[in-house]
């Protein structure tokens, strides 16, 4: 991956940051926080498509905290092909030590230096597990494009409105907030909604189409 796709990468989600009006502030209080649960679920993936898409969050929050560093070019090319658990001890390490300095200011250069090791060294290890790590973040932020909601000053995160990846995923949302007394009778599907008809359980004449967003699911690309 070179430095010019990882600032296209950046450029999307500043776009995205700035139609949800998110600021680099907002976004800070909730790092950590968000960064330990992705951590949680890369351990607790089941397939390396899995870890790779939560690695691949932890560089989005990772960018979208603070501006692109334009010293971060000359780490960009990928090392020769190595150890794989050098690059998760080194991530785990930067990691380790953002939390130490989570009392310093936010512009404290030892912070920052340690969220673009971040972004580099993951960038580096999803090279190594044989994927493309330029593919993959442009997946993950195509997703995220996709996604409506607000940010949750109290969650210190954005809460994503109801919304499905797929039409399996919609008709249970649809059959959950379903009243007794009505009926789903048939669901369609077009490229930004699942759409389903409720009608009454006693009367055929009557009914109302509700709609679900469908999200865009990211897929993971290997080299």
């Amino acid at each position: 991956m070179t430095y010019e796709e990882l600032k296209e990468i950046k450029q999307r989600l500043d776009i995205w940051r700035e139609q949800r009006h998110l600021s680099y502030e907002s976004q800070q209080k909730g790092f950590m926080p968000n960064i330990l649960e992705e951590l949680r679920e890369y351990y607790l993936a089941t397939s390396d498509d899995e870890r790779v898409a939560e690695l691949c969050d932890v560089v989005i929050f990772c960018l979208n905290v603070k501006d692109l560093d334009n010293r971060l070019e000359k780490r960009m090319t990928p090392p020769k092909k190595g150890e794989l658990y050098r690059f998760m001890r080194w991530i785990l390490n930067d990691i380790s030590c953002m939390v130490d300095y989570m009392g310093v200011m936010r512009k404290d250069e030892i912070f920052t230096s340690n969220v673009d090791s971040v972004i580099v060294n993951i960038i580096h290890f999803i090279f190594q597990l044989g994927y493309n790590p330029y593919e993959c973040l442009k997946e993950k932020v195509k997703e995220i494009e996709s996604r409506t909601g607000h940010y949750d000053e109290s969650l210190g995160k954005f809460v994503k409105d109801i919304g499905a990846y797929s039409l399996e995923e919609a008709k249970k949302l649809a059959y959950e907030k379903l009243d007794k007394d009505f009926r789903i009778e048939n669901f369609e599907e077009n490229d930004e909604y699942f759409s389903f008809l409720i009608k009454p359980i006693f009367y055929d004449d009557f009914g109302v189409w509700r709609e679900i967003k469908k999200w865009h699911k990211a897929k993971m690309v290997w080299i």
